[in-house]
């Protein structure tokens, strides 16, 4: 077996496999998007610098990206993806990167959120590629959670499901 076919798990033939394909195709995002990765860290610093009241200060500390569980089950509008490579920390048993998204809510009211989670990684980058995600329109999904033995997985679907 060869040293690429070993490392790569896909018994030796040498391809590799759609995951890696995805890994690599992140890693060349994260690469070029690399300048804008304090982007959403110097907002919420604008917005404390700015702010005229400790309500302000605090209000501004809690306007970074949500948590998915917030919409979990409730139909969303992805409206732009960037992709972004993981902390050290956050690597181990993961594709490495992670997705930040806009989104519209059911209510009209825009946001930004961000998860690592493999299989929304994967499936908003497929979207992407796909022209789903445009950045103007809103691709209207259902983020999924359930309990596994490691932990919470989140999954993609269809906002009626």
């Amino acid at each position: 077996m060869t040293e690429v076919a070993a490392t790569n798990g896909n018994g030796g033939d040498g391809e590799m496999r759609p995951w890696q394909e995805l890994q690599r195709d992140l890693e060349n995002l994260a690469a070029l998007d690399s300048d804008s990765s304090f982007e959403i860290a110097a907002n919420v610093i604008d917005q404390i610098m700015a702010a005229g009241s400790a309500e302000e200060i605090f209000a501004a500390n809690e306007s970074g990206p949500a948590d998915v569980a917030n919409f979990l089950g409730e139909p969303i509008g992805i409206l732009d993806v960037r992709f972004r490579k993981s902390a050290e920390r956050y690597r181990e048993g993961t594709l490495g990167y992670y997705v930040i998204f806009d989104y519209v809510d059911s209510q009209g009211e825009k946001g930004l959120a961000s998860t690592g989670a493999p299989n929304v990684v994967a499936s908003f980058r497929r979207f992407q590629r796909l022209n789903l995600i445009d950045g103007t329109t809103p691709f209207m999904v259902k983020i999924k959670g359930r309990e596994t033995e490691r932990g919470q997985l989140y999954t993609v679907h269809g906002p009626n499901s």
